[in-house]
C-alpha cells in the first residue's frame, strides 16, 4: 500500500512549470523530480519569488551584522539586570496560584448565576402553566361542562 497521498499541484487546465523554472527550482533545492513534475508555471513562479525575497532579507540581515562585533565585556549582563529579571519571574510564579483561584471563583460565580436564572425561568414557565390549568378549570366549572 503506498503511503503518500498525491495532490496535484497544478491546475488541470495549467501548463507545467517550464524547463528554466526547475533550473531554478533545483537551484534554490528543489530537488525532488515527482515534485517538479507536478508544478504548474504559477506555483513555480511563486516559490522562486519567495526564495528570492527570502535571500534579499536575509542579505540586509547579513549586511547588518556584519559591522557589530561583540567582545567578552559586551556580552556580559549587569547583575542588576538579571536580578530585575529575576525578581519579575518569581513574582509571576507567585501570583500564579492567586490567578488560578480568582479564575476558578469567577466561572463558579458564573454558574451559580446562570443556575439561579435557569430556576427563575423554569419557575415563571411552571406558574404560566397553573395559571393557564387553573382557568380552564374555572371556565369548565362555570359552564357546567
Amino acid at each position: 500500500m503506498d503511503s503518500h497521498i498525491k495532490i496535484p499541484l497544478k491546475h488541470e487546465d495549467e501548463e507545467p512549470a517550464r524547463p528554466d523554472q526547475i533550473e531554478q527550482l533545483k537551484k534554490i533545492g528543489i530537488s525532488d523530480d515527482e515534485v517538479l513534475s507536478q508544478l504548474g508555471v504559477h506555483q513555480a513562479n511563486n516559490i522562486i519569488s519567495f526564495a528570492e525575497g527570502a535571500r534579499h532579507v536575509m542579505s540586509h540581515f547579513d549586511d547588518s551584522f556584519a559591522c557589530v562585533s561583540a567582545t567578552p565585556e559586551a556580552l556580559e549582563v549587569n547583575s542588576a539586570v538579571t536580578d530585575a529579571v529575576t525578581q519579575a519571574n518569581v513574582k509571576v510564579l507567585a501570583e500564579a496560584p492567586a490567578m488560578a483561584m480568582g479564575s476558578l471563583y469567577q466561572t463558579i460565580g458564573n454558574s451559580v448565576a446562570m443556575a439561579a436564572a435557569n430556576a427563575v425561568y423554569a419557575q415563571q414557565q411552571a406558574n404560566v402553566s397553573y395559571q393557564a390549568a387553573s382557568t380552564l378549570g374555572v371556565s369548565k366549572l362555570i359552564s357546567g361542562n
